[in-house]
C-alpha cells in the first residue's frame, strides 16, 4: 500500500510525510509514504480530499463555502486530465456541498464520489448517549442524518441501547435514563464541534478516524453500513440533493 501527500505547501507535505512514516513503525505498517503530485492519482484507489481553510471560532461550515469552492476548482482542473478511476472521499466543509460539486465536475457516479457526511456527527451522537446512559458506546445503535453540521438530525425511533429502545428504558429506569432527552442529545450532536474549534482551532482526530474507517471499509469490501453524504436519487422521497444517510460501504 502507498499513501501520497499532495499539497500546494510542499514543505508541509514533506513534513507530514515524515511524521506519518515515523508512526508506521509503531503501527506495524509497511505502507510506503511519499510526497507527490496529481499524476500519482491516475492509478489511485482512493483520493481523500481535505483542502480548505481552517474553520474560525463562530464560523459555520456553510460560511466556508466560497473559499472551499475556489480551492476545489483547482483540484478539479488538475484531476480531469488524468481520468481518475478510483473513489473520491471528501472531508472538506461544507461536506455535502463540496462532495457533490466534485461529483458533478469530475463526472463521477455517486458510488465513487461522496463525503464523510454525518459519520462524525454519529460518533458524537453515540458518545453523548453513552456518557449520559453510562453504557459502552459500542452498545448504542443509531445514526445522525441530513447535513453534516448545524441542521443534522437524529431519527430517535432508531436509538437503542443494547437492543432496547431508549424510550422503553426511560420508562423502566427513569432515574438512570431520564437525562437522555432528545433536545440535549441533538444539541450536543450538532454543536460539540464548536467547542473543539474554540478550544484548539480545528478538528482533526475525529474526522481523520471517521475517514479512515470509511477507507478501510472500501479496501476490505466490508459492505458495512456507515453514514456518508451521497447524492439521493429518490431515497426518502428526495432527489438531486446530497446529504448524510446510512450507506453500505464496500
Amino acid at each position: 500500500m502507498e499513501i501520497v501527500f499532495i499539497d500546494i505547501d510542499r514543505e508541509k507535505a514533506i513534513a507530514n510525510c515524515y511524521d506519518v512514516a515515523d508512526a508506521c513503525l509503531f503501527l506495524g505498517s509497511t505502507t510506503k509514504i511519499k510526497v507527490g503530485d496529481y499524476e500519482d492519482c491516475r492509478d489511485a484507489d482512493i483520493i481523500v480530499n481535505s483542502i480548505g481553510m481552517p474553520r474560525k471560532p463562530g464560523q459555520t461550515r456553510l460560511d466556508m463555502l466560497d473559499d472551499s469552492i475556489r480551492m476545489m476548482k483547482d483540484v478539479v482542473e488538475n484531476l480531469k486530465p488524468i481520468d481518475f478511476k478510483g473513489i473520491f472521499v471528501s472531508i472538506t466543509n461544507p461536506a455535502d456541498v463540496i462532495a457533490n460539486y466534485a461529483r458533478l465536475h469530475l463526472g463521477l457516479p455517486r458510488e465513487r464520489c461522496f463525503s464523510t457526511g454525518t459519520s462524525l456527527d454519529t460518533a458524537r451522537l453515540k458518545r453523548t448517549v453513552s456518557e449520559l446512559a453510562d453504557i459502552d458506546r459500542r452498545s448504542v445503535t443509531t445514526c445522525a442524518i441530513g447535513e453534516h453540521g448545524d441542521s443534522s438530525f437524529v431519527p430517535f425511533s432508531t436509538l437503542t441501547l443494547g437492543g432496547k429502545n431508549y424510550k422503553e428504558l426511560q420508562k423502566a429506569k427513569p432515574e438512570k435514563y431520564g437525562k437522555l432527552t432528545e433536545e440535549f442529545v441533538l444539541e450536543r450532536t450538532r454543536y460539540i464541534g464548536y467547542d473543539i474549534i474554540n478550544g484548539k482551532g480545528s478538528t482533526e482526530f475525529g474526522i481523520g478516524a471517521a475517514c479512515a474507517d470509511i477507507c478501510k471499509a472500501i479496501f476490505h469490501d466490508e459492505k458495512r453500513v456507515i453514514p456518508a453524504s451521497v447524492l439521493l436519487q429518490g431515497e426518502y422521497g428526495i432527489d438531486g440533493v446530497a446529504c448524510g444517510v446510512p450507506c453500505v460501504i464496500g
